[in-house]
């Protein structure tokens, strides 16, 4: 199984210089033919290419390489193209050319990234333009690349094509091989307005993908929304056929955003193919009572995830007015957490009121832990992995029943979970994180004995 959660996407690319480029695309190679290189092209094959792995990250020292000879040349380009970020600042048609111009070079490409370039000219007022793409536009360039298997949209506007100008017809749609990867980190439509759904889903229909990340998006989340993206959706995908393994949903906002999660989700079930998924990552949070946002939420696990899911992260907050139907498990049970019954790790983030908030001197009507035991009570048996990640947390909160009973929970778990191998604490601590630990270890004695429980601090990065 994937796990997106232990990847880290941070590939550097270098941009060759527009005379390196010619010289590398050149037939005939061009390359010098150096004492140095002949003495270099007597090295055993393996150990030319051990050389070129050993760099393979660091593309000043690949693109030096490439110039000592030419069978090191040759050797370097699946290098130095294999992963690009191209950058523009107002359209990618040139990188497009490019591609129609040097298809040997295209070949190599497996990872590409389209972004944004600032440009800031002295004495001229910011431009707030930026490229835009859609998926007719996509197209022209993903089909240049027959070994493509990643791609991120960063930072650029996006469209369906209905309504997008400078959207050539030249270049027809051509429904793309599935993507490995996709990901859509910070892209807006026009003027940085939010991103409709419906130009979302159309794009992550036109590109199916194994593992879908959306990352720092502002959503727009009108309705009804799905008939406009099967008639404005080049691919014309059918609904119910997106064959997703691995969803990713953080840092997503809306200015509806009691709809956000239900209209999210809701979409999700619409167009991935049942029984698909087998991890997801979600965007929860629920402030109190959310019915909308839990039975959206619960139908799209029930439909993607019944049988496949094996790993599940439920971020959600706590407000102070979480109570009573919180605690019982039959509240929780609208997620149908309990028909995934191959479900093996869990990771549930819980953020606390912070002090900001006046209200937040107050403990909540019960323990935070209480709602968590209400949630695990619908778990299946076959869950191997605990993680229960605290924001906000101070030595007295860890300290006070009445805001964390630690102790409840472990006692629970080693009742629910017969076959439980690991249980980890995360603590995200306002202060007095040494002493917040120390009291999370002694308060939750069984599973410390049982040798399986684990305390340890918030990785930021981890949970972005």
């Amino acid at each position: 199984m994937s796990s997106l959660h232990h990847h880290h996407y941070h590939h550097t690319y270098n941009p060759v210089d527009m005379f390196t480029v010619k010289r590398l695309s050149e037939s005939d190679g061009g390359a010098p033919t150096s004492a140095q290189g002949s003495i270099l092209d007597t090295l055993p094959p393996e150990i030319q290419h051990l050389i070129f792995r050993c760099a393979s990250d660091d593309k000043p020292t690949i693109l030096a390489c490439s110039l000592v000879s030419s069978s090191w040349r040759d050797m370097s380009l699946p290098h130095l193209f294999s992963s690009l970020k191209v950058k523009r600042s107002s359209s990618h048609d040139d990188f497009n050319d490019f591609l129609a111009v040097h298809p040997h070079l295209a070949r190599y490409v497996h990872e590409l990234e389209l972004g944004y370039l600032p440009m800031h000219f002295p004495g001229l007022p910011h431009t707030t333009i930026r490229p835009t793409l859609t998926p007719v536009k996509l197209s022209a360039i993903t089909t240049k690349l027959p070994r493509l298997q990643a791609l991120v949209l960063r930072s650029i506007w996006l469209a369906d094509g209905a309504n997008a100008e400078g959207d050539s017809t030249a270049h027809p749609f051509v429904i793309p091989r599935k993507l490995k990867r996709l990901t859509i980190n910070e892209c807006s439509v026009r003027r940085d307005r939010p991103l409709p759904l419906r130009v979302l889903f159309s794009i992550l229909t036109a590109y199916p993908a194994r593992e879908i990340l959306l990352l720092f998006l502002s959503l727009d989340c009108e309705v009804p929304f799905l008939p406009n993206i099967q008639r404005a959706s080049v691919a014309a995908q059918s609904a119910n056929t997106l064959e997703v393994e691995s969803l990713v949903v953080k840092r997503v906002f809306s200015e509806d955003w009691r709809n956000l999660e239900a209209r999210l989700y809701d979409g999700f079930r619409q167009v991935l193919a049942p029984g698909c998924l087998r991890s997801l990552r979600a965007h929860a949070t629920i402030h109190g009572r959310a019915p909308d946002a839990f039975h959206t939420l619960g139908s799209f696990i029930d439909h993607a995830g019944r049988e496949a899911l094996h790993h599940l992260e439920l971020p959600f907050g706590i407000g102070l007015e979480v109570g009573l139907p919180e605690s019982r498990p039959e509240y929780w049970r609208v997620l149908h957490l309990d028909r995934c019954r191959n479900l093996k790790s869990l990771r549930v983030t819980v953020t606390l009121p912070t002090s900001a908030f006046r209200s937040a001197l107050q403990p909540p009507e019960m323990p935070l832990t209480t709602a968590c035991i209400a949630l695990i009570a619908n778990l299946p048996s076959t869950l191997r992995t605990l993680e229960l990640a605290l924001w906000y947390v101070d030595a007295a909160r860890v300290n006070d029943r009445k805001w964390l009973d630690l102790g409840e929970l472990d006692e629970a778990l080693l009742t629910h979970f017969s076959s439980l191998e690991k249980v980890k604490v995360v603590l995200c601590a306002c202060g007095g994180w040494v002493e917040c630990t120390q009291l999370a270890l002694e308060t939750m004695v069984k599973c410390r004995q049982r040798g399986i429980l684990d305390v340890g601090p918030l990785d930021a990065i981890d949970y972005l």
